[in-house]
């Protein structure tokens, strides 16, 4: 039975005006808030008058609150209007600033909203004035729900006060301001030695905890935040292309974890789709060790959100971990800059753990709430208890049979109002409550029983209303760490998840060995070792090798076009997948001939020399790296003229060969005007310049600009640029 909380939040607002007796404010909930002004400049003249508008802040008691405040003036501009060190404002989000109980602005006359909030646990305010003199604005701030007594407290594990340009300076009192201003218990400034102790920093206490740290920048394996740490560590490493990538985080984390509590969270893992991009952000933040940190226990938590995720919220490898039998605690830290003027502010996303004992905050405690991935991650929404079977968020339940049948409580509330609640399990829905339909619902709470076939885990996320003032991001949402589902004592290891975290295993390794030099040997025989390990680990639900095949066309003898085909390789492993191999030579030793590698069970109009004799062969080879040779395992044909086949009597599909390549490659199907791009979008080939033809097929000889083109990843576009096809160029 579900039972909702339906009251409006009550709001107290005294406003004082020349002339004029108290009003009553409107509060959040009564009306959507407007759209995020764009600051594009300095707010024009207004040509009418300019008054004091007064703002102060204070808690029921009447005790001052720092608060984040956005004013949104009758010209369209907030106010500030620029950089404000003494507020700290930014123009992020429509502007916004930080006020420690009390500040006054100047603003033109006429319609003013004013938007206070500190939290999501605090009801925000949202005011709409008429200034038309001097006026002062007292606004009471009503606390929407209080978890710490539950042992949950909210934190923001990575933020920065001093990185790259400098708008602002900010010093430890006002990032004080800010974490209270924001309803954070803890706030990590990751500033690489600034103000670092080993401890939290002497302004913090049981309400806000300010802990400088580091983050640790691998430009090819990703970044790294370290709470807890103790002392100091390197803050960068494998700088492309003059460092070689070692140590790798598994090392960092190893250390960090003998420093007495310290953990190691990957920072922002999905900051871009561009795995081959190492010179520049977003691809020097990219998290590529996730899945090798994963496997060899290098990995205390993720960033599932933060402002440098490509989306902010990125669960797709968050779950592949979690159904690859992981613990893979969520975690939240914005990446958020205090020192920019243009950036959103930390806490936008947040990650609570719940630390046990109860009683005042304490961080280590804290800490070990979160290693435990006893978690949620949110924007808005709040689930103080979500457990399965009476398993907590991040804990695990034994089941003993083929299906799940167990009680799930569910408590979940929102000061914007609630939109759904959705029990996922194993990356798909099962279960959802709309809360959309009637009065608004600021509370859920719910017990039923939750059937289904057994999964791997089961976790909870929450969608607040829109239409909340204070958000910092586009959407309110929460998810809850998951409920892992154990069987025998053994948790489930999905064959498709351990697929996909193999095969980026593997894109890591193939990057490694076609882009890094080793100066020294040991150093890559260790990374390679480790990658191996992890493969190994990820190649274990696929066990068995593909099915026999054999070669189907040309027979031996005249072919009239060089079009290969072959039986599908059948692997009987769920979630496997079959890759092959061929090869074409002269003769049959197959060397210096083309190697193409293929998902598909035939090659169309290979560019080879009509009027000779030609080898070939095909493999199979699954995720685990087992093969099977084609039947027969090596056979002859003669290529005949293809004069008499008439133009366009098939579709060319767009194909390199050889791919991988060291030389030349041709480019079948790919039209006249093929042209080759790095992948910094620069031009490096065309006709006349590095393209030829031969036998109708344009060529590509490897060089940029008369000089061999370093190895990585070329694309090739082409066919009136709509085909596309990627080049692994090798030294």
């Amino acid at each position: 039975m579900a039972s909702m909380r339906l009251v409006s939040s009550i709001l107290f607002v005294v406003l004082t005006l020349a002339g004029m007796g108290p009003r009553v404010a409107r509060g959040v909930g009564d009306e959507p808030a407007p759209a995020p002004p764009q600051l594009v400049g300095p707010p024009p003249d207004h040509g009418g008058h300019t008054f004091a508008l007064t703002i102060a802040v204070a808690d029921s008691t009447g005790r001052p609150l720092a608060a984040r405040a956005q004013v949104l003036a009758s010209d369209g501009h907030p106010r500030p209007s620029g950089p404000d060190p003494l507020l700290m404002s930014h123009s992020s989000i429509g502007g916004y600033f930080y006020l420690d109980g009390e500040t006054t602005l100047a603003v033109p006359d006429g319609q003013t909203r004013v938007v206070v909030s500190r939290g999501p646990e605090i009801s925000p305010v949202t005011l709409d004035l008429d200034v038309e003199s001097d006026t002062s604005v007292t606004v009471t701030l009503e606390r929407f729900t209080d978890l710490r007594p539950r042992g949950w407290f909210g934190g923001d594990l990575h933020a920065h006060t001093r990185h790259g340009r400098l708008d602002y300076e900010p010093t430890p009192e006002q990032v004080r301001l800010v974490a209270e201003a924001e309803g954070l218990a803890v706030l990590h400034l990751l500033d690489n030695g600034w103000q670092f102790t080993g401890g939290p920093h002497a302004l913090s206490d049981s309400d806000a905890v300010l802990y400088y740290s580091y983050e640790h920048r691998n430009q090819t394996f990703g970044h790294v935040g370290l709470p807890g740490l103790r002392s100091p560590v390197s803050d960068e490493c494998c700088l492309y292309p003059d460092e070689p990538p070692y140590p790798m985080i598994l090392d960092l984390s190893a250390a960090v974890h003998a420093q007495n509590g310290g953990l190691a969270v990957l920072a922002h893992p999905h900051t871009t789709d561009d795995y081959d991009l190492l010179e520049d952000w977003p691809g020097a933040g990219l998290g590529r060790e996730l899945p090798v940190l994963a496997a060899l226990g290098g990995l205390d938590a993720l960033e599932v959100a933060s402002y440098s995720n490509d989306p902010d919220l990125d669960t797709a490898e968050w779950f592949d971990l979690l159904s690859a039998g992981f613990a893979a605690p969520p975690s939240a830290g914005t990446d958020a800059v205090l020192n920019w003027y243009s950036q959103p502010p930390p806490g936008g996303w947040r990650v609570y753990a719940r630390q046990s004992g109860g009683g005042a905050f304490d961080y280590d405690a804290w800490l070990a709430g979160l290693a435990a991935g006893h978690t949620f991650i949110t924007s808005a929404p709040l689930v103080p208890e979500f457990t399965v079977g009476g398993s907590a968020m991040g804990d695990t339940l034994e089941v003993a049979g083929d299906s799940l049948v167990a009680p799930v409580h569910i408590e979940a509330s929102c000061a914007a109002g609630l939109r759904s609640v959705t029990l996922v399990a194993d990356g798909r829905q099962v279960w959802t409550q709309d809360l959309l339909h009637g009065p608004v619902a600021y509370d859920y709470d719910t017990t039923f029983v939750l059937s289904l076939p057994r999964p791997g885990w089961v976790l909870l996320r929450v969608d607040g209303a829109s239409g909340f003032p204070a958000l910092a991001v586009s959407q309110p949402i929460a998810y809850t760490s998951a409920v892992r589902i154990r069987h025998e004592g053994a948790p489930a290891r999905l064959p498709d998840a351990m697929g996909r975290l193999l095969g980026e295993v593997d894109r890591l390794r193939d990057l490694l060995v076609t882009r890094c030099d080793w100066p020294v040997a040991w150093q890559e025989d260790t990374v390679l070792a480790r990658i191996a390990r992890a493969r190994e680990f990820y190649a274990r639900p696929f066990r068995s090798p593909p099915t026999a095949f054999a070669l189907l066309s040309p027979p031996p003898g005249d072919s009239a076009t060089a079009d290969l085909r072959w039986q599908a390789a059948v692997d009987p492993d769920p979630g496997d997948v079959v890759t092959y191999t061929v090869r074409v030579g002269e003769d049959s030793t197959l060397a210096g001939g083309w190697t193409v590698e293929s998902a598909d069970t035939d090659l169309v109009e290979l560019p080879l020399t009509p009027g000779r004799w030609y080898w070939w062969s095909v493999t199979a080879r699954d995720r685990a790296g087992d093969s099977v040779a084609s039947s027969p395992a090596l056979a002859r044909f003669f290529l005949a003229s293809s004069a008499g086949v008439p133009p366009g009597r098939r579709e060319l599909r767009a194909q390199a060969l050889p791919n991988p390549s060291r030389g030349a490659v041709a480019l079948r199907g790919m039209g006249v005007d093929v042209a080759i791009y790095d992948m910094a979008g620069r031009r490096v080939a065309e006709a006349g310049r590095g393209v030829t033809w031969s036998a109708g097929t344009p060529v590509w000889d490897g060089d940029e600009d008369g000089h061999a083109a370093p190895p990585g990843i070329y694309l090739a576009r082409g066919g009136d640029q709509k085909r596309l096809v990627r080049i692994v160029r090798l030294r």
